[in-house]
């Protein structure tokens, strides 16, 4: 099985947006990349407490798409909360874990969304009606069942054998 080339953009997006989460709170505590991984982390949890709330199908798939924006903030925020680079580099480990997880979990809840899902109200398919037989010397219409039917078929098409 291939990956689809969305996945593996948007993995790499992940590997290379790791070191981002676990250096910027640490070197810039005040840079507009932390407050804009702070705002999208708040439309992510805006988004999916929209998603939880609604009625609509498809909410779980919802969540699982915003999901990735709330934990970055959730890592930007615990490292800019430590010391350094806290204890046993706890501001790499947290980023690398989020990338792990965009990397091997995100990604196939976003691409099995489209071209995979059959449509919900679609009617289903009805069986075309079988031609009616036309009686031969081995199918006279004398009311028999299907299935005597096309045994006497079978013996015509193998020519009758023995007569029968």
């Amino acid at each position: 099985m291939t990956t689809p080339p969305s996945v593996a953009l948007e993995r790499l997006a992940y590997t290379l947006a790791a070191p981002v989460l676990a250096v910027a709170p640490n070197l810039y505590p005040d840079s507009p990349v932390n407050s804009v991984v702070q705002l999208a982390g708040a439309a992510g949890a805006a988004g999916i407490f929209l998603a939880a709330k609604s009625d609509e199908t498809g909410a779980g798939r919802k969540i699982l798409r915003w999901t990735p924006l709330v934990l970055a903030a959730a890592v930007d925020v615990a490292a800019g909360h430590t010391t350094g680079f806290g204890p046993y580099w706890l501001d790499g480990l947290l980023a690398a874990g989020w990338a792990a997880a965009g990397s091997f979990v995100l990604p196939f809840s976003r691409h099995t969304r489209r071209r995979n899902r059959p449509a919900l109200a679609a009617p289903a398919p009805q069986p075309a009606p079988a031609p009616a037989a036309e009686p031969t010397v081995a199918q006279p219409d004398d009311g028999a069942d299907t299935l005597t039917r096309e045994a006497r078929m079978l013996w015509e098409r193998a020519g009758m054998p023995a007569r029968t």
